[in-house]
């Protein structure tokens, strides 16, 4: 038997995460749609972070807060609506996906982001069949 090193799996996240938010701060390019499309993946990626333990969790989201802020209270209401859902069947991982993928879309288009909201637009999420 063996015993998974998580902790280490975790410091290393948190590293890179945060990282990640400190050294992409550009806080002129806000007119920019790559600058909003970047926000819409920091939206995305958030939502894994209430997985995290709550050490690791809140030194992300308090980075994610201090350099993104728009993004970061799209992250919270994002999870708002998801933890009501969850993802516990394939019924709710769909319902869930759904939510997500149009609040990705709704964000770029507040933020005029034209083209580049193609990308979430194009997503595809699938109704799970029934298996018979």
């Amino acid at each position: 038997m063996f015993e998974l090193d998580t902790e280490s799996y975790f410091d290393a996240q948190v590293k890179q995460k945060l990282r990640l938010f400190k050294g992409n701060q550009v806080r002129d390019a806000k007119k920019d749609p790559q600058y909003y499309f970047s926000r819409q993946q920091d939206i995305m990626w958030g939502i894994e972070f209430f997985w995290y333990p709550t050490a690791c969790r809140d030194r992300i989201l308090s980075t994610f807060e201090k350099s993104y802020p728009d993004a970061y209270q799209s992250c919270i209401s994002l999870h708002d609506r998801l933890k009501k859902i969850g993802f516990e069947s394939p019924a709710s991982c769909y319902k869930s996906a759904s939510i997500m993928r149009y609040h990705i879309v709704a964000y770029g288009q507040r933020k005029a982001i034209g083209s580049l909201n193609e990308v979430w637009e194009a997503l595809e999420i699938r109704k799970p069949s029934v298996a018979n």
